[in-house]
């Protein structure tokens, strides 16, 4: 394929091209840099900034949020927590992620994931991540939903289950 023009897309051109699809699925390895263009590229929205990690509701005709965990560190071999106490780890399948955060009430979050279960709510789940260049990066890696608690050596750990592999994009209504 010589003479073939080769096509490198910049990131807002790849953030274009994704929009324009119906669904997006893990197998699309694509890096989000921010979560503001997780919100605007997948979900429609118009946000010129987003600091928060979870969203509740960001589509409610899906009953889905948004949620950017930052992943666990392994430091000297013991996990460390990297963003207010949450240790999140996701399964080397991809299917689980566990929760825990020692600073946390256990029934207050047992009661907060129980409802969001009870109301069908499910969580589209972008990892936080550091690409080959050490830039922060979002991928996703699924829709997952709270499964089951399990207290383990005197911590309080919450499972949640990859139910879905990919989500719609929504495509804002044209007034």
């Amino acid at each position: 394929a010589m003479g073939t023009e080769l096509e490198w897309l910049t990131y807002e051109e790849e953030l274009a091209r994704i929009k324009s699809q119906e669904t997006f699925s893990i197998g699309n390895n694509f890096g989000f840099r921010y979560i503001k263009d997780i919100a605007n590229t997948i979900f429609g929205r118009d946000y010129n900034n987003l600091q928060r990690c979870y969203i509740k509701n960001i589509d409610a005709e899906h009953r889905l949020s948004l949620h950017c965990p930052k992943l666990a560190i392994l430091k000297a071999g013991e996990k460390i927590a990297p963003a207010k106490g949450w240790l999140n780890e996701l399964s080397d399948d991809w299917s689980t992620i566990s929760q825990s955060n020692k600073d946390k009430d256990r029934n207050k979050l047992l009661a907060e994931f129980k409802e969001e279960k009870k109301s069908g709510t499910r969580r589209a789940t972008f990892a936080q991540y550091r690409d080959h260049l050490g830039f922060i990066r979002y991928r996703f890696v699924g829709v997952f939903e709270y499964d089951s608690f399990e207290n383990k050596n005197g911590i309080d750990i919450f499972y949640h289950r990859r139910v879905q592999d990919e989500v719609k994009i929504v495509h804002p209504k044209k007034n």
